[in-house]
């Protein structure tokens, strides 16, 4: 499990985005595609991966697909990382 200091600069950019996506609440959910739309990565979904088995974003099952949130850790280390 990585820590806040330990994520890499697209890691850290894609958490900026969920969190801009989200407008800073926990309580946002959003489908990926919505996130993935404002990433210019090539593999995207990887880095997703990376940031929920670490605890910064958190899947929730929907009735429709797969929808994500920001966690209160990931709100954190975006505060600290922005500039």
């Amino acid at each position: 499990m990585k820590e806040c200091e330990d994520l890499n600069s697209t890691e850290i950019a894609v958490l900026i985005i969920c969190c801009d996506v989200c407008d800073n609440s926990p309580n946002c959910h959003v489908s990926r595609e919505k996130i993935t739309k404002k990433i210019q990565l090539k593999k995207p979904i990887k880095i997703l991966k990376t940031l929920i088995s670490s605890g910064f974003i958190v899947k929730h099952p929907t009735r429709g697909s797969m929808t994500y949130a920001i966690t209160k850790r990931g709100i954190d280390c975006v505060n600290k990382n922005r500039i």
